[in-house]
């Protein structure tokens, strides 16, 4: 249930952050990025992001991203697109259910609760 919980939180925050279009100056050298084209797009990943050869087909890019001070371990960026679509929101959703089994055997769309 929790890895459910958790690519559902996922799938909603990485939806939600595409739906500002506005523009920002960089503030420092910190913030400054590195363009990237992806074919039919495209993105700024930030400097310091370290690119790594993506490990599927499906990926666009990927990178390594170093752990901070406290972090046990480096965190990692993948960036995937499906220029055929992936299906709607509720479609996806479906689908990770699917993906999982809860202990009991019983589907994972009964004992999971989506918020938004």
């Amino acid at each position: 249930m929790k890895k459910v919980s958790l690519l559902l939180t996922m799938f909603i925050f990485v939806f939600a952050c595409g739906q500002n279009s506005e523009e920002t100056a960089p503030e420092s050298d910190a913030q400054q990025t590195q363009e990237k084209d992806g074919g039919a797009m495209s993105w700024q990943a930030p400097n310091g992001w370290i690119e790594e050869t993506p490990k599927s087909s499906f990926r666009k890019a990927q990178y390594r991203l170093p752990k901070a001070e406290s972090d046990p371990e480096d965190a990692s960026c993948v960036v995937f697109f499906f220029p055929g679509g992936a299906g709607g929101v509720q479609a996806n959703i479906q689908r990770w259910y699917g993906q999982f089994v809860q202990p009991d055997g019983s589907p994972s769309s009964e004992a999971a609760t989506v918020t938004t």
